[in-house]
């Protein structure tokens, strides 16, 4: 089906190309990104036992073209060691507000287009909120000043907008506008309304949000015991970077008791998913014995 889908793409595609008239000019452009993963580790931290490093867990190339009111997309991705297809879609703009878009697309917007694009929990969402609830890009637009006069008060006005429109990523901004002082004044107890918001709703980012609250006493009593209960929350939804996070909890014994074993399991079902990060990590304690035999 995915074979069919990009077929008649790329057919519609070469055939707008073939008649394109003077009024329309064709315009094609490539495309591509490369998303870096870094972590630093101070020695007082953690003890100096987990190590620095860079990795590039995603990269993106791809081609785009628009040609009078057509505009299409065609993105081969790789992450984790595997290539596959992102997008490829193909849209008609009605006007300059409206447009019809069809394909195999994962949607990008907000805080979600820099995260990888191997991460479809945090990036995927129903195609009605693109059609309907178009207050979240403008929220962005006014936010990141693209195409109009930045205006962060006027961005938390549309972010509520589509928050109180039921969306996830809309909630979860607000969260971190309360909590930063973003367009707003710093409101810790507000941050922590908004973040559960969209924590019941589904959103992994907000549970780990609502953990770092907790841990550091915002906006509710510190609690380093709901802490680890939010982290964990987190990491179950199967994000590596969350279990990775995990690992390192029970491993340097920041809020828990230290704990080799569970940091153990945590890395490997990290590095399983191909988190480099963790993977580091799990070596390093095989290295040294940690949590299991030296091997």
């Amino acid at each position: 089906m995915k074979k069919l889908f990009i077929t008649l793409i790329l057919g519609t595609m070469a055939l707008t190309a073939t008649q394109a008239q003077e009024e329309s000019k064709l315009v094609v452009k490539p495309s591509g990104r490369i998303l870096l993963d870094a972590g630093v580790f101070g020695a007082q931290h953690y003890n100096d036992q987990l190590k620095s490093g860079v990795a590039i867990p995603d990269m993106r190339v791809g081609v785009g073209f628009t040609y009078g009111q057509w505009k299409g997309k065609v993105d081969m991705g790789y992450a984790y060691g595997k290539v596959n297809m992102k997008d490829v879609w193909l849209e008609y703009h009605l006007n300059k507000e409206h447009f019809l878009r069809g394909g195999y697309f994962i949607h990008q917007y907000g805080l979600q287009s820099c995260t990888s694009s191997s991460f479809k929990e945090s990036m995927e969402e129903p195609a009605s909120n693109q059609v309907f609830n178009n207050n979240r890009m403008i929220g962005l637009m006014y936010e990141y000043g693209r195409g109009v006069k930045q205006d962060d008060i006027k961005a938390i006005e549309c972010y509520e907008k589509a928050a109180a429109n039921g969306s996830v990523h809309a909630q979860h901004v607000l969260g971190t506008a309360y909590e930063k002082g973003l367009g707003v004044a710093q409101d810790g107890s507000k941050a922590m309304e908004w973040f559960q918001e969209a924590a019941a709703n589904g959103s992994f980012l907000a549970y780990a949000a609502i953990a770092e609250m907790y841990e550091k006493g915002l906006g509710v009593k510190q609690d380093y015991a709901k802490a680890v209960e939010w982290h964990e929350k987190a990491a179950v939804t199967g994000n590596p970077s969350r279990k990775s996070d995990m690992g390192k909890i029970y491993f340097s014994g920041r809020i828990v008791k230290q704990d080799y074993v569970k940091a153990m399991k945590w890395f490997e079902e990290a590095a399983i998913d191909g988190w480099p990060e963790a993977q580091n990590n799990l070596g390093y304690m095989y290295k040294n014995g940690l949590g299991t035999e030296k091997d």
